[in-house]
């Protein structure tokens, strides 16, 4: 009989698929909840719906692996690890490490959120960071147990990838989302300062909508192109069309965005703090503060950058973010658990 993981998630990505998708090639069979939340009325619903699914579920399996910790790692934790003695791997993401009042992001701002958060992660088997910032932002909270597990970048399949074509764009960024406070936190609003003061260039910002696209939309200059919500394979294409791509984020776990755009053959210029220095490292352009002038500066170096830091940038990506490292780690910690393939 083939050996069950149960799989619990809040947030659908590729990453977190290629993770699902690893378990099935290892011959498990992979019970997936898609764990919903919300306003209180939604939480209670899916706090009941997930404990009857654990009981249905729980009997045969031989690991429960649990993306992100909030309340939806709770049941999972204390039915797995103290009643049912079952192994349990949690995977950190940003919002669960984060604890930013300037910000207002973050779920340690709420501190019965930092004691169920404590509580998963010391009864979890192992427990790992997207990223060494991740990683350290975790321990605090927890004491050093966490480790750190790279995210891998999946991508869609590109048809143009050539060093020497056209580009549609000079200057790009992913900063996805709806609300002013992502918008900010993520840096679109000086992206869109720096805009102006390059009129000769042309940038493109992807993926707002709702008040954060309109705010954009109301302040931008002639040459900012911004689009709305787009397939991960259309955002792929528009950053192989991009000579450069930029990261400003004020609090960024990892760097996805950036990575992506680096393996699309894009410059990278990003701020030297969070999760996005250990992705840019050595192939691209960091600054410490966002200054204007100092972003200018970082931003006219890429543009005028080789070729080659273009082919470095993408050799980086595939070197130390590829989906088989990821899975090679994977394969590794499961190994330690006394977990065989299914």
């Amino acid at each position: 009989m083939q050996k069950r993981v149960l799989f619990i998630t809040t947030v659908d990505s590729p990453v977190i698929r290629g993770d699902c998708d690893f378990l099935r090639q290892q011959g498990f069979v992979v019970q997936y909840l898609f764990y919903k939340g919300g306003n209180i009325r939604n939480i209670i619903i899916a706090q009941l719906y997930e404990f009857f699914w654990l009981w249905r579920y729980i009997w045969r399996s031989c690991l429960i692996f649990i993306w992100f910790v909030d309340l939806h790692a709770l049941w999972p934790v204390l039915l797995g690890k103290v009643l049912f003695r079952k192994k349990i791997i949690i995977m950190v993401g940003g919002y669960d490490a984060a604890q930013e009042f300037s910000l207002r992001y973050g779920a340690h701002l709420k501190h019965h959120k930092t004691l169920v958060i404590r509580l998963c992660c010391r009864l979890a088997d192992k427990v790992f960071g997207v990223s060494r910032f991740t990683r350290d932002q975790i321990n605090r909270y927890i004491g050093k147990k966490a480790e750190e597990l790279l995210l891998a970048i999946y991508l869609p399949e590109i048809t143009d990838l050539s060093v020497r074509k056209v580009y549609n764009w000079d200057v790009a960024m992913v900063c996805g989302g709806y609300s002013l406070q992502t918008l900010f936190r993520k840096g679109g609003d000086f992206f869109v300062k720096i805009s102006k003061y390059i009129p000769d260039r042309k940038f493109l910002l992807i993926g707002l909508e709702g008040e954060a696209r309109r705010w954009v939309e109301e302040r931008r200059p002639e040459n900012l192109t911004v689009t709305g919500k787009v397939s991960h394979v259309e955002v792929c294409n528009l950053l192989s069309r991009s000579k450069v791509a930029c990261q400003f984020s004020r609090y960024e776990a990892f760097g996805l965005a950036i990575g992506e755009a680096m393996a699309m053959g894009c410059i990278p210029v990003g701020l030297n703090y969070g999760g996005t220095p250990e992705v840019i490292g050595d192939a691209g352009f960091l600054i410490d503060k966002l200054e204007v002038q100092d972003a200018l500066q970082a931003v006219e170096k890429a543009l005028n950058a080789p070729d080659s830091l273009r082919e470095k940038a993408r050799r980086r990506i595939r070197t130390l973010f590829s989906p088989e490292v990821r899975e090679a780690k994977l394969r590794e910690v499961l190994r330690e658990l006394g977990i065989r393939r299914g």
